[in-house]
């Protein structure tokens, strides 16, 4: 009797484990392939500058240049003032000609005239500041049209025609505080200068204008939002102490507080002038 061969039997197991080994290797790149793409979808989200790959609640969009962060700002409005208080005027919201603020009347203040209610409240801080043994002088209060039209054409002569330059020093005409009745330039000598920050009477005025109703208008790190440079002579009426208080403690500029903003067309031509 012949012996059977084993033969086509190892030959089966043997094709059976190639078979085995194929598919797992075959498996091994598939997974490798897979991870491959998904490191690759990682890369390319970085190298595109998409730096949120997880999701878009963190995404700035657009110009945020001219934005401050309001997160921890508490803002409020004095609901027992008339609005047009703290009205803000730059030169994208002017006043109309003969516009004045709040009563609409002017009193008449050491010479010079402001809003009636204005007027009562820088009465009254001049003379506080006076009692703390110091000399002001108020170098200006309301301006009719043709008198800030006068200031601003002046300075254009000054600046050698350069109306953009002249705009950050006098205000174009009914973009101006001072129109409005609102707005009082102090000084101690008669000049309007930046040194008067560095005056007694000035670090005074900065601490204690608010107590007035009062606000420090065009701060000096705020030139690019204000269009308008320091003036730290400038104070602006906003109708209350509990307004101003507010709006100075929040340590924004009217611009900031309360979302009025000058247009690009009339903040960029300005600002090569501006600090």
């Amino acid at each position: 009797m012949k012996k059977r061969t084993r033969t086509p039997l190892i030959i089966a197991v043997c094709l059976i484990a190639v078979v085995v080994v194929a598919l797992g290797a075959l498996a091994a790149v598939c997974l490798t392939e897979d991870s491959a793409d998904t490191n690759r979808g990682k890369n390319t989200a970085a190298v595109s500058g998409d730096t949120n790959p997880e999701g878009d609640e963190n995404k700035v969009d657009g110009d945020n240049t001219k934005a401050v962060s309001t997160d921890t700002v508490e803002f409020y409005i004095d609901p027992d003032i008339d609005p047009s208080y703290y009205r803000v005027i730059n030169r994208t919201y002017p006043i109309d000609p003969g516009y004045v603020a709040g009563s609409g009347e002017l009193k008449s203040i050491e010479g010079k005239q402001m809003e009636s209610k204005a007027a009562d409240a820088l009465a009254k801080m001049v003379a506080a500041l006076r009692d703390e043994g110091m000399d002001i002088i108020i170098q200006s209060g309301y301006r009719t049209d043709e008198d800030q039209e006068y200031l601003y054409n002046r300075q254009i002569n000054r600046q050698n025609g350069n109306k953009e330059k002249a705009a950050t020093i006098s205000a174009v005409p009914l973009t101006s505080e001072h129109q409005a009745g609102l707005a009082v330039d102090l000084s101690t000598d008669g000049t309007l200068l930046e040194t008067f920050a560095d005056t007694k009477q000035g670090q005074w005025l900065k601490e204690h204008c608010a107590e007035y109703g009062f606000i420090l208008r065009y701060l000096p790190e705020k030139t690019l939002i204000t269009g308008i440079i320091n003036e730290p002579w400038h104070f602006r009426y906003v109708g209350s102490p509990a307004q101003a208080e507010a709006i100075t403690e929040s340590g924004l500029c009217m611009e900031e507080y309360f979302n009025k903003y000058l247009a690009d067309e009339d903040l960029d031509p300005y600002l090569p002038y501006l600090k």
